[in-house]
């Protein structure tokens, strides 16, 4: 009798293959998880079967602006946690992270929900990091390698006080775990799953090795702990892991798009150098092209949002990018077009585990916007801007060659 023998990835490929089987049925969700190509035409066809859609993933799908906002403060709902992803299942351990989110949020209700932390003592520290950085960059460069992931992670070493060694292992570490939002939802190939896991735990020994002093400074800029809600063991440290991670992550993201939409274009890049046209600029970048496009919810109870009635475990998918081009809400929603009336609505934002950052890190972006679009005469693309593959809930930029003006 013949027998099967399943592979360490098989749980990985079966996952796989059953999206690409609702993405070959005519799925829109599916095909924008397949993370091929733009996914907008799949986000219109969203759009066209109403505020709330069944996928044959077995999601709920939103991609209405009003909906999407209440489904994101809705106390009932929370975030997908590690554990509940096939993709995932290696870094459940990370899921202590969320366990620390939720009690925070019944002990402070909106807590992700509000603007972060201030981050005015931090401003020193940003434009010294992006300066070093720029200072380093020749006539051509990566705008994704040499600049926007060495100054979100030089913030990061800056804010946990690390060594020349250890600024290498994190930079190693939150690199390779960069796919960590991605692989909730589109499971990654073996080797990439294999490698996120191993990197997040370096990332947490890393942090670990700091003395706890070090380790509370540092985690308290990317997320303030909640003095009434002391972390329990084995938080701390997924709180710093989860949101170094993502922080990068979402730091690289935000000041690569928001220079990519600044090159080639004289006329936006002269206005970016003072802080309220970078302000603009990544608030335009949240909105039009922002670093986390899917926040994937699960009901923890029975509940009903506007109408839609909710049944506790039941899996939603948020839309973001496209609930924040919703042509009912934003005028003129195609395109990227920074300085934007004040009378539209400001994009959405997710909540945990991306909101605790999200401030800081758009701040951040703001920074390293206008510090070189001052510094720099301006940019010329030097080849197509190219995403990595398999990163529906990122399309992380992989390459984005450049050269200055």
């Amino acid at each position: 009798m013949a027998t099967t023998t399943r592979t360490a990835g098989h749980p990985l490929h079966l996952a796989h293959g059953e999206l690409w089987l609702h993405r070959c049925k005519g799925d829109p969700y599916a095909r924008v998880l397949c993370g091929l190509g733009d996914p907008s035409p799949a986000h219109e066809e969203l759009r066209g079967r109403g505020a709330l859609s069944s996928s044959r993933t077995g999601t709920r799908v939103t991609v209405d602006r009003r909906l999407a906002e209440q489904l994101l403060g809705h106390p009932a709902l929370g975030p997908q946690r590690f554990a509940e992803s096939p993709g995932t299942s290696g870094l459940r351990h990370l899921d202590a992270a969320f366990d620390h989110a939720e009690r925070a949020a019944r002990h402070r209700p909106g807590a992700f929900a509000a603007t972060g932390p201030g981050t005015g003592p931090l401003h020193a520290l940003m434009e010294s990091v992006c300066e070093a950085v720029l200072d380093g960059l020749g006539p051509s460069f990566d705008l994704v390698d040499d600049l926007a992931a060495p100054v979100a992670t030089g913030f990061v070493v800056g804010l946990f006080g690390l060594t020349a060694a250890q600024s290498s292992r994190l930079a190693a570490g939150v690199t390779a775990a960069g796919a960590l939002l991605d692989a909730q939802l589109c499971p990654q190939r073996l080797e990439v799953s294999r490698r996120l896991v191993a990197a997040a735990d370096e990332v947490g020994a890393l942090l670990g090795e700091l003395a706890e002093q070090r380790l509370h400074d540092g985690l308290d800029a990317l997320y303030p702990v909640d003095p009434g809600v002391p972390a329990e063991d084995g938080e701390l440290r997924a709180l710093a892991v989860l949101q170094a991670v993502v922080g990068v992550r979402i730091g690289t993201a935000l000041i690569g798009r928001a220079l990519l939409t600044l090159v080639d274009r004289p006329e936006l890049w002269a206005a970016a150098a003072d802080p309220p046209g970078a302000a603009a600029v990544i608030d335009e970048t949240w909105r039009h092209e922002p670093p986390v496009r899917i926040v994937p919810l699960v009901a923890r109870e029975d509940c009903e949002v506007l109408g839609f009635r909710l049944t506790a475990g039941e899996r939603l998918a948020v839309l973001l990018a496209a609930a924040n081009r919703d042509p009912h809400i934003h005028p003129l929603p195609g395109g990227s077009r920074p300085g934007r009336p004040s009378s539209v609505p400001r994009p959405l934002l997710p909540g945990f585990p991306v909101r605790p950052a999200a401030d800081l890190f758009g701040t951040l972006a703001a920074v390293a916007t206008r510090i070189t679009t001052a510094r720099l005469p301006g940019l010329r693309s030097r080849g197509p801007a190219l995403p990595h593959r398999r990163a529906p809930v990122t399309q992380a930029l992989w390459r984005s060659p450049v050269a200055v003006v």
